[in-house]
């Protein structure tokens, strides 16, 4: 999928099961890593890339557009390190002085979740779903019909996956 913005090019960098890539070329030096959330409440319907105007600072950012299709918080097998792989291949392309990481919801998870192996020095993350792992979460009924087909679970939580090197805000950190 292409989406034109006004004058905002953002295009289809990578379609397959497990991940979906879009991606912004700007004219800055920062480089946004932008997760969506879980989006529609029916599995099959895909994500869209999520904060474009925000993301790309009205074209001036590059943007890396990340979806997770299956809606696993990360446990889908081999889903962080070939998240990690299409980061570091964009990241060689733009050449950016600086890296940030932002999403809401589930892409909040992914923000706080991934900055520390793509490098990013800040992370935003707004109502980040931090787990759905039934040990924590319980049985909130909003990610049910998406955790029930997580298994198994590689990571319970964010926090697993944070370290003291990437700033983070937040508007709910647990």
């Amino acid at each position: 999928m292409d989406i034109q913005k006004e004058t905002l090019a953002i295009t289809a960098r990578l379609e397959d099961a497990d991940l979906l890539l879009w991606q912004h070329i700007g004219t800055g030096d920062r480089l946004v890593i932008c997760f969506s959330p879980t989006g529609e409440e029916d599995p099959e319907i895909p994500q869209d890339p999520s904060f474009p105007m925000v993301a790309t600072d009205g074209g001036k950012n590059h943007v890396l557009f990340i979806a997770d299709p299956n809606r696993t918080w990360l446990n889908a097998p081999g889903l962080r390190e070939k998240i990690y792989f299409h980061v570091q291949k964009f990241k060689a392309e733009v050449n950016p002085k600086s890296v940030v990481t932002l999403g809401h919801s589930m892409g909040g998870f992914y923000a706080l979740a991934c900055a520390d192996d793509i490098g990013a020095t800040v992370a935003v993350a707004l109502a980040p779903q931090i787990t759905v792992h039934p040990d924590i979460a319980g049985d909130d009924p909003r990610w049910l019909n998406f955790r029930d087909r997580i298994a198994p679970f590689r990571f319970q939580s964010a926090n697993e996956l944070m370290t003291a090197k990437t700033t983070f805000y937040s508007s709910l950190i647990q």
